[in-house]
């Protein structure tokens, strides 16, 4: 029986799931400022609702970032501690790509993705994932950039069949793609279900790291991606 725990806590979304063989139970609650509060009720939840134990745990997975700084500590903090009281390893994902595979259910006939978070005021995390078949979630076509939001850029892979994925206060006025509407702004918050979509194929490759190589990234402002043919 292989058991993952995955942990999303890097934007509103205090999000947590645990897969069992493959079937994902998940716990998704938009709760600005009050993960500290509930990630480990969360966890204990989900615990009790696939009636296992902690030690039944085969490795654990978490959004590394971009995101909220507190957010991203939170997550790493109770990785690296379940990982380290149990010998485990871990797998950690971009949110960004959390974000893509999020979007996905919702509109899997999407050629890709370009995800957009809200980062310091005036500036935006922006990550490109293509659509992929496969358990391996979309794929990244460029890497994930923090650019001054009067500096966004469609990356050069972005078709028409691309959607511009964040909330909707976010997109207002960003150029190009069709656009996850209102309705769909909450769903496309990171789900810790496709994190773990994500992260399962990856720890059954052999992927993963030891609890103090288990760290949140932090992106640097960067210029805007560049045009290949300008």
């Amino acid at each position: 029986m292989a058991v993952l725990l995955g942990i999303e806590t890097s934007t509103d979304a205090c999000s947590v799931a645990i897969s069992v063989d493959g079937r994902v139970e998940e716990d998704h609650r938009i709760v600005p400022r009050q993960h500290n509060a509930l990630v480990l009720e969360c966890i204990d939840g989900l615990v009790r609702r696939l009636d296992i134990q902690l030690a039944d745990l085969d490795a654990l997975a978490f959004g590394r970032g971009p995101g909220s700084f507190t957010g991203l500590r939170i997550a790493a903090g109770v990785v690296q501690g379940l990982a380290l009281a149990r010998g485990l390893r871990v797998i950690s994902v971009s949110t960004l790509q959390t974000i893509a595979a999020s979007a996905a259910r919702l509109r899997p006939q999407a050629g890709g993705y370009v995800c957009v978070l809200r980062a310091r005021q005036g500036e935006l995390y922006v990550g490109a994932y293509a659509a992929a078949d496969g358990a391996g979630g979309p794929v990244e076509s460029q890497p994930d950039v923090r650019v001054r939001e009067e500096d966004f850029q469609l990356p050069d892979a972005a078709g028409p069949d691309w959607v511009l994925v964040g909330a909707s206060d976010v997109l207002s006025g960003l150029p190009g793609c069709t656009r996850v509407g209102l309705e769909d702004a909450v769903d496309a918050y990171p789900h810790a279900g496709a994190l773990l979509e994500m992260a399962l194929p990856r720890w059954m490759e052999g992927e993963g790291v030891s609890a103090e190589y288990a760290l949140p990234v932090y992106l640097q402002t960067q210029l805007p991606w560049r045009k290949t043919h300008d």
